[in-house]
């Protein structure tokens, strides 16, 4: 399944609170390595420095979940499953054939 990961940074307090979060994050980082179970197309940065994105395929969400889970201190994720173009365009077309059947 591909999936579109989206982050944002989690509400801080103080600068001193934010900085610490961010020094936090990068040793996280340093060490962390993406589930074997997933393949990760794309992985970027906003470059207003709020968030991220990634796309990925996978098909254990347990591995999934337990990723972004290691994550939650510091970030909000939004996981969308998502089609390619060439495999959505004709599945609109037969569910535009079955909802024009109807009205």
């Amino acid at each position: 399944m591909k999936m579109v990961l989206t982050w944002t940074n989690r509400a801080s307090g103080d600068p001193a609170e934010v900085v610490g979060s961010m020094r936090s994050t990068l040793g996280l980082l340093a060490d962390w390595q993406p589930n074997e179970a997933a393949t990760i197309r794309e992985w970027l940065v906003r470059a207003d420095g709020t968030g991220g994105f990634c796309v990925l395929e996978t098909e254990d969400l347990g591995a999934l979940y337990r990723d972004l889970a290691t994550w939650t201190p510091w970030l909000e994720f939004r996981a969308v499953p998502v089609l390619d173009i060439e495999e959505a365009t004709p599945l609109l077309g037969e569910a535009t054939a079955i909802a024009g059947s109807a009205a």
